[in-house]
């Protein structure tokens, strides 16, 4: 699920009718996203230590009620995260481009259980989420650690890219009711002429560098009649030309919240297809 979303965010900087020349992954990009992670990771920890793990569950009262209210009928809440440092500044990524986004569902009627039973079934992803995995393979499984390889995919009329990712997994019980999960890319290695005889692979970090990391992270809460599934996604690539920026960056928070609804969507339909229970139908909201 985490290799299929962050496919899906690539688009932001596939615009251009001839392709990018090649990108090189500078290692103070590299550093400076691996500080980025840590700084997210620690804020997650500080969520959890307080005993409010959802992201959803640190907003302010009324825009919490509001996001909950949203997705009990059957929306998905999804919005940008402003992550700075302790001084309040924001945390800066020279030549690369971080995409930070976090989105709720709630599915109804189904336990922690069963979501967890379905959302670790990666033997299954290559069927669940296609087109845009092609493959995917459990490699390694450990006591709460996994090792997963996936082919990720995504065409249109005018782009094709291709990726070959391996991901640890790392997920905990906290207790009987609630459940967490973090991805991370150890490898993404862009394929050329993918599916043809003359496949090749690109050197890594020497690309079209529309992905170059990949961190997201799940929690799942146990609700009286259902769960709460919360993912949030850290994404790099390359940085954006910076006259096409004020061009590039709407549009890419539009496809960044695009991608998290879909890939909530999806995710509950497939816990919820899974035990043959109707996921939640969106409705609108009241005038």
């Amino acid at each position: 699920m985490a290799g299929r979303a962050a496919l899906l965010l690539l688009v932001a900087l596939l615009r251009p009718a001839a392709p990018l020349r090649a990108a090189d992954l500078k290692p103070a990009t590299a550093t400076a996203y691996e500080q980025y992670v840590q700084a997210a990771e620690a804020q997650i920890a500080r969520r959890s230590a307080a005993g409010r793990p959802l992201y959803i569950d640190n907003l302010p009262a009324n825009e919490r009620a509001r996001a909950l209210a949203e997705i009990k009928r059957g929306e998905i809440h999804a919005a940008p995260v402003d992550l700075r440092d302790a001084n309040g500044k924001a945390l800066d990524i020279p030549d690369g481009l971080v995409t930070h986004w976090v989105g709720t569902a709630f599915i109804p009627r189904v336990t922690l259980d069963d979501t967890m039973g379905v959302m670790f079934n990666y033997e299954r992803y290559r069927e669940t989420y296609k087109p845009e995995i092609v493959e995917s393979r459990l490699i390694i499984r450990g006591d709460g650690d996994l090792k997963v390889y996936m082919r990720l995919q995504k065409k249109t009329s005018w782009v094709s890219v291709t990726y070959d990712c391996d991901f640890d997994v790392h997920y905990r019980r906290a207790d009987e009711g609630q459940a967490h999960s973090e991805t991370r890319a150890i490898r993404i290695q862009q394929v050329e002429n993918a599916g043809r005889p003359d496949e090749h692979k690109d050197p890594i970090g020497h690309d079209s560098g529309y992905l170059w990391g990949i961190n997201t992270f799940w929690s799942i809460e146990q609700e009286t009649d259902g769960v709460i599934i919360e993912w949030e996604s850290i994404t790099l690539s390359r940085q954006i030309p910076f006259l096409l920026r004020w061009v590039a960056r709407p549009y890419i928070a539009h496809l960044a919240r695009e991608t998290v609804t879909d890939m909530l969507t999806n995710s509950r339909a497939v816990v919820a297809r899974s035990l043959k229970t109707p996921a939640a139908t969106p409705q609108k909201p009241a005038p």
